[in-house]
Order: structure tokens, then C-alpha cells, then sequence
């Protein structure tokens, strides 16, 4: 999850951006779990559920990261929303 907050200075829009929780959900060699399955993901109560102001945001991702040899590797983000 990651905070996004959208600032001007002088004639510049800027975005700063601050990574707040990360989680390692499965990390695997195994090809049959590459495949296909499930996992479920608890995410803590004390944390900001999803967020979207004019300039300021909170937003929770889930990320794939893949490497494959002998093809492109993967690196792809789904966005999810976290309701309160």
C-alpha cells in the first residue's frame, strides 16, 4: 500500500509517494503453483483503507513479479480497493 499526496510549487505539480505496508505473499519455484491457485491475505485493522482526495490518495496494490527464463519477465500491478 502506498500514500500519494500532489503538491505545486511555484509553476511545477509534484507527487511525492511513501510505501507504507508490503507483504510477501507466496514466493515459489514450484512450476505447479505457478499455474494456478489461491491465497488469502489478512490485512491489518489499523491500517488506511483505500483513499481518493484531489490531491492526496491511498492505494493498495497487489504486484507480480515474475522471473522467466528464456522469456520477458513479468512485472505487473492490480490495483484493489480497501473499503473501511
Amino acid at each position: 500500500a502506498r500514500e500519494e499526496a500532489q503538491y505545486t510549487r511555484g509553476t511545477d505539480t509534484c507527487t511525492d509517494t511513501n510505501v507504507f505496508y508490503t507483504l510477501n505473499v507466496l514466493k515459489t519455484d514450484d512450476t505447479f503453483q505457478m499455474e494456478s491457485g489461491t491465497v488469502e491475505v489478512a490485512i491489518p485493522n489499523d491500517l488506511m483503507h483505500t483513499f481518493d482526495a484531489s490531491h492526496n490518495k491511498i492505494i493498495w496494490s497487489l504486484k507480480v513479479k515474475g522471473d522467466i527464463p528464456f522469456w520477458p519477465d513479468i512485472n505487473d500491478e492490480y490495483v484493489i480497493t480497501i473499503l473501511p
